[in-house]
């Protein structure tokens, strides 16, 4: 919520962040922000859509979603390695299957159209376990637009799946 995404960065001046609001993009509602250190981190690029339809309808309920759900994304360069990536952050709905499944999709579609070749970080509130239909989506090896589950690569694993 926009209050305490105010609290952490006026708590933690050394971050900014790119996101809006879920139901008016711009302050009402939840954010799927990305937060990040300024001193470390050049934003070159960003943008929100919706998990709906149209992704640019703001406040649409997707399908049968029971909320309105957002996305953000940006592409940042790392001031040490000069390497730029593309990272995108997101909630998927919690009841609405089908909202669940076209949402997952939708977030690799646009994170393969507007990550430009780079390297993806994706982040969010899948509400799924790991063998639920969203995140099946997002690690189909099938897919060519798939993204790694991070659990699978991970030197070290610590707790529940």
């Amino acid at each position: 919520m926009n209050h305490q995404l105010n609290d952490l960065l006026q708590r933690l001046p050394e971050y900014a962040y790119v996101g809006v609001g879920r139901e008016d993009g711009k302050t009402k509602g939840e954010y799927a922000p990305i937060i990040y250190r300024k001193d470390r981190f050049v934003l070159e690029d960003s943008g929100n859509f919706w998990l709906a339809e149209d992704i640019n309808a703001v406040g649409k309920k997707g399908w049968d979603a029971a909320c309105e759900r957002v996305a953000t994304w940006g592409i940042f360069k790392d001031r040490q390695s000069g390497k730029k990536f593309f990272f995108l952050n997101t909630h998927l709905d919690h009841m609405g299957k089908v909202a669940r499944h076209e949402g997952a999709s939708l977030v690799l579609e646009q994170a393969h159209k507007l990550s430009k070749g780079l390297p993806v970080i994706m982040t969010g509130d899948f509400n799924a376990a790991p063998d639920d239909d969203p995140i099946k989506v997002l690690t189909d090896k099938n897919d060519p637009r798939h993204v790694t589950h991070s659990r699978e690569i991970a030197a070290l694993k610590y707790g529940p799946e």
